[in-house]
């Protein structure tokens, strides 16, 4: 099993998709995932989630995607690279959209959308250090927006 946590209503291929968000395969809050057993899923994707989080939730939240990941599953977290960011908004012809990486879009209205931390591709590794994972590696975003974003995958 594979998961997309925090998918909203976007499939994503392979993945199930988890959320409170209607048009999600499984309806939950992803800081507790009920439905799976310990040591049952391959792999976690989460794409512009953990920042939706604050940072005191972060840590359990990490570890309760760590319970059910099966011995050497894969996570898999893209987010804001708040560098990159904060570069895009100093240089960028629309720094609006550079704002979005700091608080989320406004546009949405809705609290879910808003940002509560933020990372950088080494306090993001730290975070997973922290919660036990290994193997950790920094890449280039491969969805939203690369020139902003970062990926950082690690091992169970």
């Amino acid at each position: 099993m594979k998961l997309n946590l925090g998918s909203g209503n976007r499939p994503l291929e392979g993945y199930l998709g988890v959320d409170l968000a209607s048009g999600a395969d499984i309806i939950c809050d992803i800081r507790k995932l009920e439905f799976a057993e310990d040591r049952t899923v391959e792999e976690i994707i989460a794409i512009h989630v953990i920042e939706h989080f604050y940072k005191w939730e972060v840590q359990g939240m990490l570890a309760e995607w760590r319970r059910v990941l099966v011995p050497g599953g894969k996570i898999i977290l893209e987010c804001p690279d708040l560098k990159k960011a904060a570069l895009h908004f100093l240089t960028s012809d629309s720094p609006q959209m550079g704002m979005w990486a700091f608080y989320g879009n406004p546009d949405l209205r809705n609290e879910f959308h808003c940002h509560h931390w933020g990372y950088t591709p080494e306090t993001l590794a730290y975070e997973l250090q922290l919660a036990g994972f290994r193997n950790i590696v920094k890449a280039e975003a491969q969805f939203k927006i690369p020139q902003r974003d970062m990926r950082v995958e690690a091992v169970k």
